[in-house]
């Protein structure tokens, strides 16, 4: 049986100074919720070439592991991971998934699954979004071979900071348009993500349940524990429920890995399988 734990590495696709200001905004204007979703669909280069690269080492993982009895448990709420193509039925999801939706207000219906159009609409948001926080006019003119390089480049910054928030504003507005309204309450409907203001966990329960008894079952049986990445964040899921797994399985191995180095991990785990 083999465990396997994704970290939030999977979620930190883009270090850059616009993503920076973009995760800024959308925390200074109260909507966090996008911030899982920013880190799945952001369309800068840079961005899409780590998550096509990432993708196609999951896609690697789901092939190595093939019919084997194991399970995915992922902290992270990246697309990537639920697009993988797991044995059904075989990955958990409890921090949830930028591709379902919630009521903001947590309305007891059911937590529903975006649709390709829904999806595809997203991808042109964050595209205009991209578009949009790229926008920095020139306003230094006249005598700008004055202004000392440091006021130049603070006023900039200023600028490239006023550009972001108006591009997560409209980005916001496209969002709640696509996402549209709760049937029973009419509040908006927000991903169904931790960082919801009322986080629906009724997204991941049904796989909560299955993957508790699949652990349950694992005991005295020999079990490869294997953590890709970390989870700072909720130690109480990955680390310290391997290590207290391990530790009580004596046929169970540990082992932590880097996501950093995914690729170099594939490789190990093939040899190892």
């Amino acid at each position: 049986m083999v465990l396997i734990g994704l970290g939030e590495e999977f979620d930190r696709i883009n270090g850059s100074e616009n993503a920076i200001f973009a995760e800024s905004e959308m925390t200074a204007q109260n909507l966090k919720w996008i911030i899982p979703a920013f880190r799945s669909y952001d369309a800068s280069k840079e961005a899409v070439e780590r998550r096509e690269k990432m993708q196609k080492s999951l896609g690697n993982l789901a092939e190595l592991l093939g019919k084997k009895n194991y399970y995915i448990l992922s902290v992270s709420q990246s697309k990537m991971i639920s697009k993988t193509k797991w044995r059904e039925g075989r990955l958990v999801m409890p921090c949830g998934c930028v591709r379902k939706k919630q009521c903001e207000n947590g309305c007891e219906d059911e937590v529903l699954e975006l649709t390709k159009e829904e999806e595809a609409e997203i991808v042109r948001a964050f595209e205009n979004f991209e578009k949009a926080s790229g926008e920095v006019k020139d306003f230094l003119r006249g005598d700008a071979e004055h202004v000392p390089p440091e006021v130049r480049m603070a006023m900039k910054m200023i600028q490239k900071k006023e550009a972001v928030g108006g591009a997560v504003k409209g980005l916001e507005n496209d969002l709640r348009k696509i996402l549209g309204k709760c049937e029973r309450c009419g509040g908006d409907m927000v991903f169904n993500v931790l960082q919801a203001t009322k986080y629906d966990e009724k997204g991941y329960l049904k796989d909560w349940d299955h993957y508790a008894k699949w652990l349950y079952g694992s005991m005295s049986r020999n079990l490869v524990v294997i953590e890709l990445g970390t989870a700072e964040s909720y130690p109480s899921l990955f680390q310290s429920a391997f290590e207290k797994i391990t530790s009580l399985n004596p046929k169970a191995s540990h082992f932590a890995l880097g996501a950093e180095n995914f690729e170099n991990a594939i490789d190990w785990l093939t040899k190892l399988c």
